[in-house]
């Protein structure tokens, strides 16, 4: 635009002229506007609208949701298991005191496909928990050890259990990979006790898995069996690891022992019958029991110092067995027997009237030499036990000589060794000591093995069957046939005497004889009292006759005589004719 097509301002008639901005050149135009702009910006000034606020608000909340759910995510860690049984990937959880503290989010098998790793997302506060002092094990419903666990398992499902270890281990090393433990381990970390060892050649009573197994102390469930070591090679004891409770690890001393408990024992001695149940745990499963140490002599002494952590105990097969190992006297002695042993074993019984003293120690068959009966015989092997008999001081350790002055004492009494029925109800067969007819010279023998030998004889059924076999043996002897031939003939010649009719006539001749005998006393019995009067009354004069006459005269002499052997002749008549009275026959059969 050029000024030539400005109106000209001469014209005041035009119209446009009344308005003073009409005919502004550009320049001013701009200018204008400028100012109108500036004027606008400082009267109206820029506000923000009320909607924005709402997706603000929503983007803070996403990035703080964001950031809570990687800030509690914990690592992922993997186990191994031999079986994932039970296991359902998002809904199974792993429990530490029943604390969820991860949730299993894959389970597959292994590249090897012998067992199964299970991907776990732990959560935030397990993480300085993993390590490898940290243990895992699926809880499921099964019987271990006698006792039912995992109930609560039946209604949720199976899950992963957590034992982290003891906290703030100086050793402890962070770890992300696992082997789970197919039982439960047990004991917790947490659970105050001791562990301890046993020997023994065989689980026994205690079976295929004794873990949790109860452990006894006077019939108080004090700890549980925790697992069992094979030894290298399979030679050798069998290690059987034990937990103990506090404050019952404290019970365990030096001196204790440790026997199986079989839950039922059942036996015969000397009380008669024996039944004892630990309990009935141990009935189903067995365990392990203990007690105060066999030296203590009260149930309040000392008895020694606690045990060590793993500390090693044999475990004995019963608690009498246990105990016995108090008589720390012991004597080797050996036997040999000759005829059927029955049931007699390792640990028989040795026992005197009744009273045990000892135990057998071995049995085996031994050949014998040319100098022996029989070409084999029973080698039994024993070991007495002295404390077992009242204290009478006669059984020192320390004096060997003595001990074998007692024991030739004993040969030279009879001493014999026998096999014989302990129990007609159980059959048990023990080794009785006895004593039988004294040896004429009695010594102390010994064997290759310098155990001292007690003659053996057979006892029991086998001694019946002896003697009765000694008694065949001598009636075999006899001369049978001659003794029946002269028998024959002595009946043969006994019947012709019966049946002799002479035989008959001589009996009814004693028969008639012994009756006029029978009629004769009769009547000298009656006749009797009138001779012992006359007797009497001739006596009587005699006496008077004789106190007349001098007492120094011959004729008193040979008449006092003469009264004393009348009185004799009375006497003598009147106890034959006593005698006759209650035996008749003797008139003819003579006096017997």
């Amino acid at each position: 635009m050029t000024d030539s097509h400005i109106p000209d301002d001469s014209n005041s008639n035009n119209p446009e002229n009344s308005h003073p901005r009409a005919y502004e050149s550009g320049d001013q135009i701009k200018a204008r506007f400028h100012d109108d702009e500036d004027e606008d910006a400082i009267l109206r000034p820029t506000r923000v609208s009320v909607l924005w606020i709402i997706p603000i608000i929503a983007i803070g909340v996403s990035l703080w949701m964001a950031w809570h759910y990687f800030s509690t995510q914990g690592p992922e860690i993997t186990i191994s298991f031999d079986s994932g049984d039970g296991l359902n990937p998002g809904q199974t959880q792993v429990k530490d005191l029943a604390v969820p503290m991860g949730t299993v989010k894959e389970v597959k098998l292994a590249e090897d496909l012998t067992h199964v790793e299970v991907h776990v997302k732990m959560s935030n506060h397990a993480t300085h928990f993993l390590t490898d002092k940290t243990r895992f094990w699926i809880v499921r419903p099964q019987v271990s050890g006698g006792s039912i666990s995992g109930l609560e398992t039946i209604m949720s499902g199976a899950y992963i259990a957590m034992d982290p270890g003891p906290p703030n281990s100086a050793h402890a090393q962070a770890k992300t990979h696992f082997v789970g433990l197919e039982t439960p381990p047990g004991r917790r970390w947490d659970q105050p006790g001791s562990n301890f060892w046993v020997m023994t050649p065989s689980l026994g009573a205690l079976g295929g898995n004794p873990s949790g197994a109860p452990v006894f102390y006077r019939d108080l469930n004090v700890g549980e069996v925790l697992g069992y070591t094979v030894p290298s090679g399979g030679i050798g004891p069998m290690m059987v690891q034990i937990f103990v409770r506090k404050p019952y690890d404290q019970y365990l001393r030096v001196g204790s022992r440790c026997w199986n408990a079989s839950g039922l024992e059942v036996g015969f001695g000397g009380g008669g019958l024996k039944l004892q149940l630990q309990s009935l745990q141990a009935l189903l499963s067995g365990g392990i029991a203990f007690g105060p140490p066999v030296t203590e002599d009260s149930l309040t002494g000392d008895g020694g110092s606690p045990a060590a952590p793993d500390s090693v105990f044999w475990l004995y097969d019963s608690e009498e067995a246990a105990k016995s190992t108090k008589y720390t006297d012991r004597i080797k002695v050996v036997t040999y027997v000759d005829s059927a042993i029955g049931s007699l074993a390792k640990g028989s019984t040795v026992s005197m009237f009744g009273v045990q003293v000892g135990v057998v120690s071995n049995v085996h068959l031994d050949l014998c030499d040319n100098h022996c009966k029989k070409p084999a015989r029973v080698r039994v092997e024993m070991i007495l036990q002295p404390g077992r008999v009242a204290k009478m001081g006669i059984w020192d350790p320390n004096e060997v000589k003595k001990q074998k002055d007692h024991l030739l004492n004993f040969l030279r009494d009879g001493l014999r060794a026998s096999v014989t029925n302990g129990s007609v109800l159980t059959g048990e067969t023990i080794i009785a000591l006895s004593f039988g007819p004294k040896p004429k010279n009695a010594t102390l023998n010994y064997d290759q093995n310098g155990a001292i030998i007690i003659p053996g004889d057979p006892g029991g059924v086998n001694a019946i069957i002896d003697n009765v076999s000694k008694i065949s043996d001598k009636i075999s002897k006899m001369p049978l046939e001659d003794i029946a031939k002269n028998l024959n003939s002595l009946l043969g010649g006994t019947s012709k005497i019966v049946n002799d009719p002479s035989t008959e006539q001589t009996v009814k001749a004693l028969r008639d004889s012994l009756n006029s005998l029978s009629k004769l006393l009769n009547t000298t019995d009656r006749a009797l009292p009138e001779l012992t009067a006359q007797v009497d009354k001739t006596l009587s004069s005699a006496s008077t006759f004789l106190d007349a006459l001098s007492g120094d005269s011959d004729l008193h002499h040979n008449v006092q005589n003469m009264v004393v052997q009348v009185t004799e002749m009375v006497t003598t008549l009147r106890q034959l004719l006593s005698y006759l009275s209650y035996h008749p026959s003797s008139v003819i059969l003579g006096r017997h």
